[in-house]
């Protein structure tokens, strides 16, 4: 809606997309602004009840799959910040092995209600590069050595100038692994921080 076509205070709601949107007067302006809405930069969503044909930008449109929103992050550098994923309490299966890009962050609504399945359960579940954050998830039926955080195989996590973080996390596993810290196969600090 317009200005002029809402009274100061009325509410419109937008039956094709369900945003609403309410008039106010600030400082002697009236504007129309979304209620709940709008998009944050580099921010995505993924719940149960998502769809990998949604945008992922809010929690309205979210993924379906933490895959889906891998897929859209772009890295970033120490001086910007890459992409951020929330992923919303319930029981996601990963498309494993998965890349978490540099400077990029993937958050679990917390441990207990944030659960995290590999579909390949004897591989790896995240290869992780420089400036990565995980945090808040729960991770299962990972086996034969398989790790939840591993730098990919191939060295392409390259020089390691800010570690991979890893924080309120579990893994719980017969006989998998948490973290896998291989350090022949980057450079620099070659390390992980745990929490």
């Amino acid at each position: 809606p317009t200005v002029d076509d809402l009274a100061l205070g009325e509410l419109a709601v937008n039956t094709h997309d369900g945003k609403v949107f309410l008039k106010i007067d600030q400082d002697g302006t009236p504007e129309i602004r979304e209620v709940g809405g709008g998009a944050a930069n580099n921010v995505f969503y993924v719940s149960e009840n998502g769809s990998d044909t949604n945008d992922g930008k809010t929690l309205t449109t979210a993924f379906r799959t933490v895959h889906k929103a891998l897929s859209v992050m772009q890295p970033g550098t120490a001086i910007t910040p890459g992409d951020t994923v929330f992923v919303k309490s319930g029981e996601h299966f990963v498309e494993n092995p998965a890349t978490l890009p540099a400077f990029c962050s993937i958050i679990g609504d917390n441990l207990r209600s944030t659960f995290i399945k590999p579909i390949n359960q004897s591989q790896d579940i995240f290869y992780v590069n420089k400036g990565c954050y995980i945090n808040g998830f729960t991770f299962k039926n990972h086996r034969d050595g398989a790790a939840v955080v591993a730098f990919p195989p191939d060295g392409s996590a390259g020089e390691i100038t800010t570690s991979p973080y890893v924080q309120n996390c579990s893994s719980i596993t017969s006989d998998g692994v948490g973290m896998r810290i291989d350090g022949d196969l980057v450079g620099g600090t070659k390390s992980m921080v745990c929490d």
